[in-house]
């Protein structure tokens, strides 16, 4: 291992860009025409989207290799290609446009991208879609790239998640928002997720984006793989290269929302410092600041529930996972019962599962429909405590750098 492995590696972690992106925009209009009721304008109407909503069929999704309905896991109304035209004549230069903002902000600025419509999506009150991957739907596949179309609704906010991140957006929030165009575009590997639309119509456009001529599969950057990388290869270099290494310890330092205190900045400070001789100045500032975020992390020790009141995290509205929410903030009960079809049951309790609540599902074969039996646990309390014991062992670990740094020091300054 050399320094420049250190550089390539640090170059990989500096490589620009996110796993998602989004924008708003005030012109480009795509002259959506559908032979059987003719141009849509925009913002859309209540009456237009009716009208549309009789063409269309509800969307499937991939489950496996199989491509299925399940109205209990994604509620929308879809339009393939070839029931529409977009006839704008500025509207193809409008996507090239955009497809670039997508390529810089996705960090593939050395990539061709292209991208090739997929359907045209409808929203109303309660449409939804559970997490999922999008995988790839085309060949040489790497991102989705969702249109918005100017429309008026409330709700439906796009979760996209990678590597430990989360991110919503929400264009209800953009001011005059229902009189603009509004994209999101993210990596094929993202989880993500559309929350319930609350009220309204909305009308997207969905493009799969390829690489134009590449045959590499390019996924979301994980970070804190690289980092990985970059502190093994600090392990064989940090004595040799002092000013690499410190350069990196500043660079981490810089960048907490990209590399976050837990678990990459902690795990790369102990795997540094199990071959360090001598103390950087930096490297002393960096133990303070872990030992100071350890300290704070672990100032309180979780406390186990007192009663049966547990956090109530589900957004889905159906009657079942309703009274799931109303079950969990009950202080009193510790049992609940659902009685109900069995694509009922199952949603019921994927959406519990995903969630984590402190839950256990188990299934009661008495009568017909069968019967979902939620148990109350404090799971996430064992996970709080947990983590609370692993933080407590990172800390005494930085204390005893800590200490030793300075006996290095010491010695360094008595010779």
């Amino acid at each position: 291992m050399t320094p420049e492995h250190l550089r390539q590696a640090l170059a990989q972690i500096d490589r620009p860009g996110s796993f998602c992106v989004r924008g708003s925009v005030s012109s480009g209009i795509p002259g959506l025409t559908i032979p059987e009721i003719g141009a849509v304008k925009l913002p859309l109407s209540v009456a237009r989207a009716k009208q549309i909503k009789k063409l269309c069929e509800q969307a499937p999704y991939g489950k496996g290799e199989e491509t299925v309905v399940d109205t209990k896991v994604r509620r929308v109304w879809r339009l393939l290609p070839n029931r529409f035209e977009l006839t704008h004549p500025e509207w193809n230069e409008f996507l090239e446009r955009t497809l670039t903002t997508v390529r810089d902000e996705l960090g593939l600025q050395d990539e061709k991208l292209e991208c090739s419509l997929y359907n045209l999506l409808l929203y109303e009150k309660g449409s939804f879609f559970l997490p999922h991957r999008d995988g790839e739907k085309a060949d040489r596949m790497v991102a989705t790239l969702v249109i918005v179309l100017p429309s008026a609704y409330e709700g439906g906010e796009l979760i996209i998640r990678h590597d430990g991140k989360e991110e919503t957006i929400d264009f209800t929030t953009v001011e005059n928002g229902e009189f603009m165009l509004h994209f999101a575009a993210f990596y094929a590997d993202c989880e993500h997720e559309i929350r319930p639309l609350k009220s309204g119509y909305r009308l997207c456009l969905v493009y799969n984006v390829t690489l134009t001529k590449s045959e590499k599969r390019i996924t979301a950057p994980r970070v804190s793989s690289h980092v990985e990388s970059v502190a093994n290869i600090l392990q064989l270099n940090a004595i040799l290269d002092a000013k690499l290494t410190a350069r990196f310890v500043l660079h981490i330092q810089d960048l907490p929302e990209r590399y976050p205190m837990q678990p990459v900045q902690i795990d790369a400070l102990i795997a540094l410092c199990d071959v360090l001789t001598e103390p950087l100045p930096e490297l002393v500032l960096w133990l303070t600041k872990c030992r100071e975020s350890l300290e704070e992390m672990t100032a309180e020790e979780p406390s186990e529930p007192i009663d049966f009141a547990r956090v109530a995290p589900l957004v889905c509205e159906c009657q079942h996972c309703r009274s799931v929410n109303e079950f969990l903030v009950d202080r009193m009960r510790s049992v609940h019962r659902i009685r109900a079809s069995q694509k009922e049951r199952e949603h019921t309790e994927l959406r519990v599962k995903y969630r984590q609540c402190d839950l256990t599902c188990t299934a009661e074969r008495r009568g017909s429909p069968h019967t979902l039996v939620l148990t109350k646990t404090t799971a996430s309390f064992e996970r709080r405590l947990k983590k609370y014991r692993e933080d407590l062992e990172q800390l005494e670990i930085v204390k005893a750098i800590q200490a030793q740094t300075c006996t290095i020091s010491n010695e360094g300054e008595s010779e």
